[in-house]
């Protein structure tokens, strides 16, 4: 059964709250974590806003991406994937990045400009790390039409969900069928145990005669 980890809803109701945002580029509609065997498969839907444009090289990169493994993660026709230890997109955002972790990096590498509000499709890659997801930086790169009618770069920030930092728990195993010994006695606290009774039976002749003994040579000597 599919985890849901994060998702912003419709892709029409999303992007008509940034109607009157003058720049958004690419955004990540949703991120979800299915188990895929024993690792966990994070798809990605993003789209392209209504004021932007999207040319061969352009790229858009999901930050720290813990647990990430190579030659998984698969996207859609006319783009490439790479992964960055640091950076990976180009522009003057300023994404939280730990160099620990890989940045997953597409490409848009059609010859065709995509224009106006579309939906790229699902980018997706497997993690060793479990379904629990933490807050990183998604980072794009498109153009837009300035109002003199020029085309320019255009550089976005916004979040979507990663892998957490946090290893999977050993599986505990299923819990134990075997039912209690009903001939084994555990002794109340305070009680002696049986070895600690024989032991104490032991010793009470023993002093019993070592105080006869004295009584004795005391009466002697008087």
């Amino acid at each position: 059964m599919a985890l849901r980890i994060w998702q912003f809803g419709l892709a029409a109701v999303v992007s008509a709250g940034y109607v009157g945002s003058a720049n958004a580029g690419l955004l990540p509609l949703s991120a979800n974590a299915v188990p895929d065997g024993d690792n966990f498969r994070y798809t990605y839907g993003v789209m392209l806003t209504s004021n932007s444009q999207l040319i061969k090289g352009d790229q858009f990169a999901i930050y720290d991406f813990n647990g990430f493994i190579d030659g998984s993660a698969k996207q859609p026709a006319d783009f490439s994937f790479s992964t960055a230890k640091v950076g990976g997109n180009p522009g003057r955002t300023v994404p939280n990045d730990n160099p620990e972790m890989p940045n997953l990096v597409w490409t848009y590498t059609g010859d065709t400009p995509l224009v106006g509000q579309i939906g790229l499709g699902n980018f997706t890659a497997l993690s060793t790390q479990p379904a629990a997801s933490v807050t990183t930086d998604f980072v794009s790169k498109t153009q837009v039409e300035d109002p003199n009618g020029e085309i320019r770069d255009e550089d976005n920030i916004t979040h979507t969900k990663a892998p957490a930092g946090t290893d999977k728990q050993p599986d505990p195993g299923p819990p134990s069928t075997t039912p209690p010994d009903p001939t084994a006695i555990t002794p109340p606290a305070g009680v002696p145990e049986p070895s600690s009774m024989i032991l104490l039976a032991c010793s009470v002749p023993f002093v019993a005669g070592v105080f006869y003994t004295r009584n004795r040579r005391k009466v002697a000597a008087v």
